[in-house]
């Protein structure tokens, strides 16, 4: 496991909850934008990483992966479905049938319109894409890792050209319905991760790595704060690029940064590779994916008790609430329902 890319899952599960947090009064730049672009091509990235031998050597099956994963994710996107309609019902509020059912099976994404996507658990939209990827994830590979590096180059540059042409072309109202929903749209974040992968077990990667292992603590660090930081650039830029690219695009050159430099330095221990590889980090680390699908119930929440006791909603003491309930909340759900549900559906196949 490379802990440093562990614990990168945290801080992208993490921007996605400040910005859900402080988004309905103040401007987050894109901070949860990020962290789900993050999600999407750390996908690709670490499954590749993960599995690329076993796809190089044909020993493996698409059929017992995408089994795999749905068994890892299903069971808690359906019991965070069904709690979503009791804690909204005890709020008053209902839903047409027909827009329940496509989230059930996890196809709302490939309806382009809003109506379905973030109900009754506003981060389900997400696994929709994932298992779209899943599906295509060995075909992919294999397609990317057997061109040459020429033809791959060429291939993500007019690919990434066509996707802004395309993006900068629709109307403002598909932004969020179309280009920040789709699967086919986030696609190419999931082929980025595929293609960085490939670049860290080329020859360059490998002397990278090497350099990395050569280089100081002091130097190792300001690398790694670098990179750890680097997306303020973006939120600097996100206000004066269009809805259609800020919203998606933006955001890959930074996390594809992100990624290669921390795992060509995870072995490297510089002072911030050292912070993430401690437990508290590897444990968040760990339950990430369960803060990313339960936290849009914990942010009203921790509003509301910060509202109750006489303080700002939407600020530092709301995300200090919010993270008090996220954690044991995250955790809890691991422990009770994804774990057991995979016990079940898989290890014991």
């Amino acid at each position: 496991m490379i802990k440093n890319l562990q614990a990168l899952r945290f801080v992208f599960s993490f921007c996605i909850l400040v910005s859900h947090l402080l988004g309905q009064q103040l401007s987050t730049f894109g901070l949860g934008e990020y962290g789900v672009c993050g999600f999407f091509i750390l996908s690709g990235f670490i499954l590749s990483i993960a599995y690329g031998r076993k796809i190089d050597g044909h020993n493996f099956t698409t059929r017992q992966f995408f089994f795999k994963q749905w068994a890892k994710l299903y069971p808690l996107h359906l019991a965070t479905f069904l709690l979503a309609i009791i804690y909204d019902a005890h709020y008053g509020i209902s839903y047409h049938w027909g827009q329940l059912v496509p989230p059930v099976f996890l196809v709302q994404g490939w309806i382009p319109d809003s109506w379905f996507h973030y109900i009754p658990n506003g981060s389900s939209w997400s696994l929709c894409s994932f298992f779209f990827f899943y599906l295509l994830f060995s075909t992919l590979y294999l397609f990317f890792n057997r061109l040459s590096t020429r033809k791959l180059t060429a291939i993500l540059a007019v690919g990434i050209a066509g996707y802004l042409i395309l993006v900068i072309s629709l109307p403002e109202s598909l932004t969020y319905s179309f280009v920040y929903i789709s699967p086919l749209m986030r696609l190419p974040e999931f082929i980025l991760g595929i293609s960085l992968s490939r670049l860290v077990r080329s020859d360059f990667g490998e002397k990278a790595k090497q350099w990395f292992a050569t280089c100081s603590v002091w130097k190792l660090s300001v690398i790694e704060t670098i990179a750890l930081v680097c997306p303020v650039l973006t939120f600097l830029a996100y206000g004066h690029l269009l809805p259609s690219v800020r919203c998606v695009s933006l955001f890959w050159p930074f996390v594809g940064l992100q990624l290669l430099l921390f795992t060509w330095g995870d072995s490297a221990k510089g002072l911030v590779t050292r912070l993430l590889h401690t437990r508290p980090v590897m444990f968040l680390g760990g339950i990430s994916f369960e803060i990313y699908l339960t936290h849009m119930f914990v942010v009203p929440v921790a509003r509301s008790m910060a509202f109750k006791l006489g303080y700002n909603p939407t600020g530092i003491l709301a995300l200090a609430l919010a993270l008090s309930v996220a954690i044991p909340l995250a955790w809890s759900a691991k422990r009770w329902v994804v774990e057991p549900a995979f016990h079940k559906l898989y290890t014991r196949q």
